[in-house]
């Protein structure tokens, strides 16, 4: 995922395409940039596993996780959903 990207339309245009028990892949460099959207994806969605990657040449890190859409009830009964506005990422146009 790009953190520069509009994540909320990438995942809820290919969310369409899944089926019915179908789970997203989702690779995301750790910066500073990015915590913000790794958290919300996982308030999103349901975290079904989730690890952390480096690099030890360039000690560069990924978070990577498996992840399945909420049912329509889940939906309606949490405050944070596909429809929430995804937080503002300092420093990136939007």
């Amino acid at each position: 995922m790009l953190y520069y990207t509009d994540a909320h339309q990438i995942l809820e245009k290919y969310e369409e395409y899944l089926e019915e028990n179908g789970i997203f892949i989702i690779s995301v460099w750790i910066h500073p940039k990015t915590k913000e959207l790794w958290e919300w994806i996982n308030t999103v969605y349901i975290n079904i596993d989730s690890f952390e990657l480096q690099n030890h040449q360039t000690n560069n890190r990924w978070y990577i996780g498996t992840f399945k859409p909420k049912t329509k009830e889940m939906k309606k009964n949490k405050k944070l959903t596909l429809d929430s506005p995804i937080p503002r990422l300092s420093g990136v146009q939007q």
